[in-house]
């Protein structure tokens, strides 16, 4: 999928929230899991609806796909939190991911092994650049709940 834009959103986001979401992003296609699927299903919008741990992956070929993008293809949709209205995407450019996210992990000293508790959302960007600053350098990368806290509702 090297190349694609890509929207996270957070399943325990109210329905309503997700929809909007969805049918502002002009998904093409909803990642999620088992655990989630039915709310995917219920925010598509009729867009296709891939089950990560469901799927059976085959490949036609060994060879890599041949991706052509440029510096200003389109790599990620972030969503504000609509706090004063609705939820606005901010995108970013595939040549800003990767700098973005080595730069942060280098800022935070993250080193090759190391443990990083992620409480928030990778649907916001400061979730991502915890998520991916920690990925670029191959750190562990541990999303976790704080205690006593529940699932957001639906």
């Amino acid at each position: 999928m090297g190349g694609l834009t890509v929207a996270p959103v957070d399943a325990r986001d109210p329905r309503d929230r997700l929809i909007e979401i969805v049918s502002a992003s002009e998904a093409g296609l909803v990642v999620t899991d088992t655990e989630h699927a039915a709310t995917a299903l219920a925010v598509a919008g009729g867009r296709r609806v891939l089950v990560l741990d469901d799927a059976t992956v085959t490949r036609a070929s060994t060879a890599p796909p041949v991706v052509e993008i440029s510096a200003d293809t389109p790599g990620y949709l972030f969503f504000t939190s609509g706090s004063t209205g609705s939820p606005k995407g901010v995108l970013g450019s595939h040549f800003d991911v990767v700098p973005r996210y080595v730069s942060f992990a280098n800022e935070q000293g993250y080193a090759r092994g190391d443990r990083v508790a992620v409480t928030a959302t990778s649907s916001f960007s400061v979730g991502a650049l915890l998520l991916l600053g920690c990925c670029a350098e191959w750190g562990d990368c541990m999303p976790v709940r704080p205690p006593g806290a529940r699932p957001r509702a639906s």
